[in-house]
């Protein structure tokens, strides 16, 4: 049953943040930085 044992070995997301699609990239890194400090892998 290899279609198992490939979702063991697939990263899973630890964190889901929502961006607007008119973010910069200064925006999308903060994000990804408070997320961060917040304790979000």
């Amino acid at each position: 049953h290899k279609v198992h044992e490939s979702r063991f070995l697939r990263p899973s997301p630890r964190a889901l943040a929502c961006v607007p699609c008119g973010s910069t990239q200064v925006e999308r890194r903060a994000i990804r930085e408070s997320t961060a400090a917040a304790g979000a892998r």
